[in-house]
């Protein structure tokens, strides 16, 4: 490969598209292009540099060049390094100098340099130098993080290149490149990475139970299969769309209520709910909705809200010293009057103790009293992940 005196600032525009590439995929187009132009006035002090030591060029020039260098830079909150290869020594400029310290601004060796990195990237990032410092690569690219003064770690986002090669044998003699704190962006694509596994997690659970209310649901007619059907899937459905508002970070304990309950007749005006603010874990929502759509559902078929002047109840308290610190209490008033438990138990009230004590790890009983049913629940909110199952 032949060497020549101009391949500095070749090189440099390398690490322009490289940068503005790298930007524009992580959605920074705007600040790409700042880079760009951060990048581009490097070029021009490097061919001000060379220029000046072949034919003069006026300081004044020389001067601009280089301020317009320097507001491109702070424009793109860019910080710069260079690294002598001759001496072993490098220099460092910008805002990563005053937010990150463990390095001095010049003077520091390779190893100096490297220290701060983060253990699982420091190897990586040091054969990435090496392989440009020997002229084995044509650039360097690499994100890492470096210890914080105060705790913890910032992600960086460096690039460089040659920008001086040796006379004589061509061999590289000094790198330089910038570097920018990509922090909030890799902590932004954390938060969404999590945020997807908890969607697919959730979609597959949701699946999962529509199949199995499919398979085991009883009707004597389709029309009522279709409607027993429809109004659990529909359960579903609201307590997905409630954690999707909240970005899967849970769900607020009175909208679901109030979601499970207002679509039956009456069920806006003759359901009192009554308890404090509880935040629901997402693990929590999808059961539970069920559970009190089941509720909802038989006291809409033969319970309280059958009834013209019937009632319902639910009411809520928290007891953090108690082994399911949710309590909840669904009581009915003003229904058809009860002899009893009924002779035979559904799939609702077995998809109710299924949800409440085999997904969550909860208790339910239930007491039928002349007025009409009460079901208190227990629930372990808070204690850790679901019960598997």
């Amino acid at each position: 490969m032949s060497r020549r005196d101009d391949r500095a600032p070749l090189l440099t525009l390398e690490i322009v598209d490289l940068v503005e590439a790298r930007l524009a995929d992580a959605g920074h187009r705007g600040a790409g292009a700042l880079v760009r132009d951060a990048l581009r006035c490097l070029v021009e002090a490097e061919e001000d540099r060379a220029g000046r030591a072949l034919a003069g060029p006026t300081e004044a020039a020389l001067r601009a060049s280089e301020a317009r260098l320097r507001v491109a830079v702070e424009a793109a909150h860019l910080s710069t390094w260079e690294f002598d290869l001759r001496s072993g020594t490098g220099s460092r400029a910008g805002p990563l100098t005053a937010i990150l310290p463990g390095v001095p601004a010049e003077g520091f060796g390779l190893e100096r340099w490297m220290e701060p990195i983060h253990p699982e990237e420091r190897g990586t990032v040091e054969r990435g130098f090496r392989a440009v410092a020997e002229d084995r690569a044509p650039r360097f690219a690499a994100e890492f993080r470096v210890r914080r003064p105060e705790g913890g770690w910032a992600w960086i986002s460096s690039f460089g290149a040659v920008v001086e090669r040796d006379p004589a044998t061509g061999a590289p003699a000094r790198i330089a490149g910038v570097a920018r704190d990509v922090t909030e962006r890799r902590l932004a694509e954390e938060r969404r990475a999590v945020l997807l596994r908890e969607v697919d997690h959730r979609a597959k659970n949701a699946l999962a139970v529509v199949q199995a209310t499919l398979r085991l649901t009883r009707a004597e007619t389709v029309d009522a299969y279709r409607t027993a059907v429809e109004g659990r899937i529909a359960a579903i459905s609201r307590a997905q769309t409630l954690l999707a508002e909240e970005r899967w970070a849970g769900a607020e304990l009175r909208d679901l209520l109030a979601g499970e309950t207002e679509p039956f007749p009456g069920g806006d005006q003759r359901v009192r709910l009554d308890g404090p603010p509880v935040r629901l874990p997402p693990h929590a929502a999808q059961p539970l909705a069920m559970a009190v759509h089941e509720l909802a559902t038989n006291a809409a078929r033969h319970g309280a809200l059958s009834a013209e002047g019937g009632r319902v109840v639910v009411g809520w308290s928290l007891d953090e010293g108690s082994d399911t610190p949710l309590t909840l209490r669904w009581t009915e008033t003003g229904g058809p009057a009860l002899d009893g438990p009924p002779a035979r138990r559904g799939l609702g009230f077995r998809v109710l103790e299924g949800s409440l004590r085999n997904q969550l790890g909860g208790s339910v009983a239930f007491v039928w009293e002349p007025d009409g049913l009460t079901c208190e629940i227990g629930l372990p909110l808070g204690l850790g992940a679901p019960r598997p199952g």
